[in-house]
């Protein structure tokens, strides 16, 4: 009795001051695309990192970056896992302390009031690309752009070096689609920033009542649909908030 006591206890103290949040959501100044299990995770840029000094003056090259030098060996940074992108930029930036490569991009970002942006590895870009459509969504919504808005053509830069120990020419490239390829580094192609946060330990009863309202819902897919039973939905308010809900039937 005692023991099922401490357990509605604890249940009721974690209903109350914890709020996971969800892929999908808009939160702490990007798109929450992966979480980890101690309620933390990562979320994704709204926006591309456009380059301030791009080599030619023209519009297309003020949207690319290169990713480093020709053949030159950036050590610890040939880690493609999820949790590994940070490291690998702050590695590039303690060989190149200045510059004006992929990685100094988003070191020097302070999009929506943040400033601990970094270049994602292989496999976090990879995990972006997965919950693509869902992103532009989230995106859009918030005053960001599609992934294939601004030269659709072109890749996206990763933190990633080839894992070669003999051929330093080259880094990870991911597709929106989720092809990813090495290719040379001094290559010109998109930035898309991303940053780690922590859990959310604030009390659900001290959020915002103030009345929204409902503009869209969309499926895990980041397609629009309406509202259906027994399915997993994304229901996005005017405010900016996402909610995962799921209405159960009564048999």
């Amino acid at each position: 009795m005692i023991k099922k006591l401490i357990l509605i206890i604890l249940l009721f103290y974690h209903l109350i001051y914890t709020y996971s949040q969800a892929i999908g959501d808009f939160y702490d100044g990007g798109v929450v695309f992966y979480l980890d299990s101690l309620g933390g995770g990562l979320a994704v840029d709204i926006q591309d990192l456009p380059n301030p000094n791009p080599i030619l003056a023209t519009s297309l090259d003020s949207l690319l970056s290169r990713w480093g030098n020709y053949a030159t060996h950036v050590p610890g940074t040939s880690s493609p896992d999820i949790g590994s992108g940070n490291s690998n930029t702050q590695n590039f930036i303690n060989f190149y302390i200045s510059g004006n490569f992929a990685a100094h991009q988003c070191l020097n970002s302070n999009n929506q009031g943040y400033n601990d942006w970094f270049l994602p590895s292989k496999n976090e870009l990879e995990e972006v690309f997965l919950y693509r459509e869902l992103i532009d969504s989230i995106s859009l919504l918030n005053g960001g752009h599609l992934f294939n808005d601004l030269a659709p053509l072109y890749p996206y830069w990763s933190s990633t070096e080839s894992p070669s120990t003999t051929d330093y020419r080259y880094s990870y490239a991911v597709y929106p689609d989720g092809l990813s390829l090495l290719r040379g580094k001094i290559l010109e192609y998109k930035v898309r920033a991303v940053r780690a946060f922590s859990a959310n330990t604030n009390n659900v009863f001290q959020n915002s009542k103030k009345e929204r309202t409902l503009i869209k819902i969309i499926n895990m897919m980041g397609q629009e649909t309406y509202q259906k039973a027994n399915t997993i939905q994304l229901y996005i308010y005017n405010d900016g908030t996402v909610e995962k809900n799921i209405i159960l039937n009564k048999f």
